[in-house]
This record gives structure tokens, sequence and C-alpha cells, in this order.
């Protein structure tokens, strides 16, 4: 799945992709201002999180 697939997908799927440690930075940062609470929060607990906050700078 590419990217505009996978935030055009149902919330369930952002949830997978989201909680994902193999996610690409990109996606996650996406996901992040994601419309569905869920979604925020897996991209939250994800240990690649820090990878993309870090990468910001």
């Amino acid at each position: 799945m590419d990217k505009n697939e996978i935030l055009n997908s149902d919330c369930d799927v952002r949830v997978s992709v989201a909680c994902n440690p193999n996610t690409p930075a990109g996606v996650l940062t996406e996901l992040a201002k994601d419309s569905d609470c869920d979604v925020r929060c897996f991209v939250a607990r994800n240990p690649k999180l820090k990878e993309v906050l870090t990468d910001k700078k």
C-alpha cells in the first residue's frame, strides 16, 4: 500500500499501520494528524515516534 491508500483507508487499517514499528516516518507524521483519536493514540505509542520527532529538528 502506498501512503495515499493508507491515509484513505478505514480506521482499522490506519490503526494497524500507526502501531507498526516498520511504518515509514512520513506516514506516521501524516497519521499523527488523523481525525480519529485512536489512530493518533497508536501513533503516540509507536516506538518509531522518537525517530520521527528527532527528524523534525
